[in-house]
């Protein structure tokens, strides 16, 4: 039976540049939180740079990943996948930027935690959904060519 192949060979490369570009984008960001904006001085500082580091964690490990991934899994759940962190990397920023000088400290962390949750919830079944239609596309293709 003939293999089941997809994608460019050169994807991984493209995954591993994105990935390091955005281990820079990340150190930039951090660098701009800690050093220019000195956002350690307000009372939530100190966990909106680590649900930032966070956020970019899972930015970067997509990155990095994205070829793999996309090999096991669908191209729909892959653009899902981005939608999703892109989304809540929105939401983040823009609560970051409108509480940070006024949210408590344990309510910053208490909605980012809520917020990661969310975000994890919604992500889990995207990939498990896009590993099984990708399962069974393999299979069907197989059978095609029988």
């Amino acid at each position: 039976m003939g293999e089941y192949k997809r994608g460019n060979p050169t994807a991984g490369l493209g995954s591993i540049i994105g990935g390091i570009l955005s281990l820079f984008f990340a150190g930039i960001i951090i660098f701009v939180m800690a050093v220019i904006i000195e956002i350690t001085q307000f009372e939530s500082g100190v966990a909106a740079i680590v649900f930032t580091s966070i956020n970019l964690f899972i930015i970067t490990a997509l990155a990095f990943s994205s070829y793999f991934l996309a090999k096991k899994t669908t191209m729909v759940c892959m653009t899902n996948l981005w939608t999703v962190t892109a989304l809540y990397t929105i939401i983040g920023i823009v609560h970051m930027a409108v509480k940070i000088s006024e949210a408590a400290a344990m309510w910053y962390i208490l909605f980012h935690l809520i917020l990661l949750f969310v975000y994890l919830l919604i992500v889990a079944p995207i990939i498990l959904s896009g590993i099984r239609q990708n399962a069974y596309r393999k299979e069907n293709y197989d059978k095609s060519e029988v």
